[in-house]
């Protein structure tokens, strides 16, 4: 079967050009309850949650990226 969104109606599947990210084991749960609460009368298993439901503050800058960035801007002033 192949890989697609948890998310009831949600057409993302591996094969489409949208990232598709992995729920983890330790973090099913949570997950599932946030998608069952999405998709209403449509339970489903949680396993992977593509990024068209995930708003841009919802990702971390990892540490390395942002230390890059402001030695850039330093070296530019």
């Amino acid at each position: 079967m192949p890989r697609q969104c948890s998310v009831f109606l949600c057409t993302s599947k591996e094969w489409s050009n949208v990232q598709l990210f992995k729920v983890r084991e330790s973090e099913a749960h949570s997950w599932e309850e946030i998608v069952n609460k999405v998709n209403g009368n449509h339970k489903r298993k949680a396993t992977y949650v593509c990024v068209e439901h995930f708003r841009k503050e919802d990702y971390k800058m990892p540490t390395y990226i942002i230390m890059t960035m402001k030695m850039l801007k330093r070296n530019k002033e």
